[in-house]
């Protein structure tokens, strides 16, 4: 039974950190774009970020890809590319 709680605690922690680093994502974007997008928005895959939402959110991100990614840099979240 213990190691049944140790492993929840385990996968209760890794939750935690991927909602955190979401959060960074997002405000990350907000700050530069102004755009307040939703976690269901994007999806992070092997350093790409994914962006699924309307097209002029999608080109406004786009636009200001290099100070995005500069700023992902910045706060240390892996994130090489922007599609």
């Amino acid at each position: 039974m213990d190691g049944l709680n140790s492993l929840l605690a385990r996968y209760r922690q890794l939750f935690a950190d991927k909602q955190s680093e979401y959060g960074e994502i997002l405000g990350v974007v907000k700050k530069q774009t102004g755009l307040k997008l939703s976690v269901g928005e994007i999806k992070l895959k092997e350093g790409v970020l994914f962006l699924k939402t309307k097209p002029k959110y999608k080109l406004e991100i786009i636009l200001k890809k290099q100070n995005i990614l500069d700023l992902f840099k910045e706060k240390g979240i892996k994130i090489v590319d922007l599609r």
